[in-house]
């Protein structure tokens, strides 16, 4: 099992529609192995999260808001089996987010999480993403900051950076926006949320340039961008910051009016 979950991870952090797929059939083959082994629930969870989050939901075989709601059951798998596991309470506050849009036991779990592993960079990452989408912008870059503090070379720095952009768009100040994205880019140019987050950008400040290329290199890569997955991931509570988003999607014509 602990093998099975080895290679589960290594195709997980390859990021490409068939490795997850692949990651997916090891991690679940480990949990059938060994039936009170935490840890490949929590991958589980992490793949699942990461498949809802780029619109690839056909490796799960479900829509986005069930893929969220598998990804809540596998972690909750693995705090039933291990409750002192930090990443398994870290991925159940991105479930309780993404899946029952619950804030407060978002950041009840987010922040149990950092109290169990104050070094665990993922715990920080994923706090800040529960600060930032419960609409406190200011706490939400200060944890997801904290995560470079604690590991500088994080794994998933280009989905931080991606995430910092957010929060500075929405707080209005698009030129540090603007600079989190590139990083983002240049770190990963996959990364899928980074480019949407650099079309609403492009949207916001009216440069037609870059949201055209913006959207081009989105599409170029399968990223969905619809009203659909827009209400689905991007699960903002303060409307205002809904709005400023969506706004610059539209006025960067990757959303229909």
């Amino acid at each position: 099992a602990w093998d099975m979950t080895l290679k589960g991870l290594w195709h997980l952090r390859r990021s490409t529609q068939h490795d997850f797929s692949e990651s997916l059939r090891l991690l679940e083959q480990a949990t059938r192995v060994d039936r009170g082994f935490a840890l490949p629930w929590s991958y589980i969870a992490l793949v699942r999260f990461e498949l809802a989050l780029k619109g690839w939901t056909e490796v799960a075989g479900g829509a986005i808001e069930g893929t969220f709601r598998d990804m809540l059951e596998a972690a909750s798998t693995s705090l039933e089996l291990d409750p002192s596991d930090w990443m398994a309470h870290a991925l159940m506050s991105a479930g309780e987010l993404w899946t029952n849009y619950s804030f407060s036991k978002a950041r009840m779990h987010a922040d149990r999480a950092i109290e169990l592993n104050p070094s665990g960079s993922m715990a920080y990452h994923f706090s800040g993403c529960i600060y930032g989408f419960a609409g406190d912008l200011q706490t939400a870059i200060a944890r997801q900051e904290l995560a470079y503090r604690v590991d500088p070379a994080y794994d998933h720095s280009d989905v931080v950076q991606a995430d910092l952009g957010l929060w500075h768009l929405l707080a209005g100040d698009f030129e540090r926006a603007a600079r989190h994205l590139e990083r983002a880019i240049s770190l990963n140019p996959s990364n899928l949320r980074a480019r949407q987050r650099q079309v609403a950008l492009a949207g916001c400040v009216g440069d037609s340039a870059l949201a055209e290329s913006a959207v081009r290199e989105l599409r170029a890569l399968g990223g969905v961008m619809n009203e659909s997955y827009l209400a689905a991931s991007y699960p903002f509570r303060d409307a205002r910051h809904a709005v400023v988003f969506r706004n610059g999607l539209l006025k960067a014509g990757l959303l229909e009016p």
